[in-house]
């Protein structure tokens, strides 16, 4: 493949970071087509640019999108079609980075997909294909503000902050969407405890979460010290510390880098987490 080649991704979001990756690095940089197949690749991991790989830990485990570049694809290609050949799971883990745009930019996408919950988990095309075109209009329109992430584009890491250390967890088996759920009440907690939200929007939220089928809390517990070492490691952090995108409804974040540890821990004890 020389350098007027081309690299196509068909696939989720990690054939997408991976592929991207790719691109980036042969050659200095080939150009990038992507074609997602996932709903969550759809509305969220195949726009802006982004590509990534995992990187192991001190700890042994694995420490989220801590490899990669910004290389942007030439042209993204959303067939929503490809959804019906998904399983359950895979659309609605697609619904959680649509429920965090919403959450972000737009309140009448969270009322679009209450309303419409049943059409998309059965993949009808009219309603996927609303949901793709209105989430990706969102996620394109933070990237065009900031295409590498210097100022707003670190909003987009909504929830993903806890959402990274649960992926990471040895033991625990929830996929980037179900673990971005999670990741949402917690940011919702903690929005709570600094004053950003009262509480019935973690109520609400809540409720959206566990509508579409995601998980609100962890069953088996994890122990709360390990999650916390690994947030040490996420990639948004800077010499001050741990940075948390923090929702500031009806829509909306901002970040903030001065979050007591003990609002944290108030946060992971909201979606299961033990500490001793």
């Amino acid at each position: 493949l020389d350098r007027g080649g081309v690299l196509v991704s068909v696939g989720g979001g990690i054939t997408g970071d991976l592929v991207g990756c790719a691109a980036a690095l042969h050659l200095r940089g080939v150009e990038l087509v992507h074609v997602p197949t996932t709903l969550l690749a759809m509305v969220d991991a195949a726009l802006g640019g982004k590509t990534g790989a995992n990187r192991p830990l001190p700890d042994g485990s694995l420490g989220k999108n801590l490899l990669g570049a910004f290389w942007p694809a030439s042209y993204v290609l959303v067939d929503v079609e490809t959804l019906s050949s998904l399983p359950d799971r895979e659309r609605r883990c697609g619904l959680a980075e649509a429920l965090k745009h919403g959450l972000l930019r737009d309140p009448d996408l969270l009322n679009f997909i209450r309303d419409s919950r049943d059409a998309l988990l059965a993949a009808e095309v009219d309603a996927c294909d609303t949901l793709a075109l209105r989430a990706g209009q969102i996620k394109a329109s933070v990237v065009a503000e900031d295409a590498e992430e210097h100022g707003v584009r670190a909003i987009l890491n909504l929830g993903h902050t806890f959402a990274h250390a649960i992926e990471g967890e040895p033991g625990l088996a929830y996929h980037h969407g179900e673990a971005v759920a999670l990741g949402l009440i917690a940011a919702a907690r903690l929005a709570v405890a600094l004053g950003h939200a009262p509480e019935s929007f973690l109520e609400e939220l809540r409720s959206d979460v566990h509508w579409v089928g995601l998980p609100v809390t962890m069953p088996e517990a994890p122990c709360g010290a390990a999650l916390l070492d690994r947030m040490g490691f996420d990639k948004k952090n800077t010499v001050s510390g741990l940075r948390f995108v923090v929702p500031t409804p009806p829509c909306g974040a901002v970040v903030r880098s001065d979050v007591p540890e003990d609002a944290v821990v108030s946060a992971w004890r909201e979606v299961g987490v033990v500490f001793s």
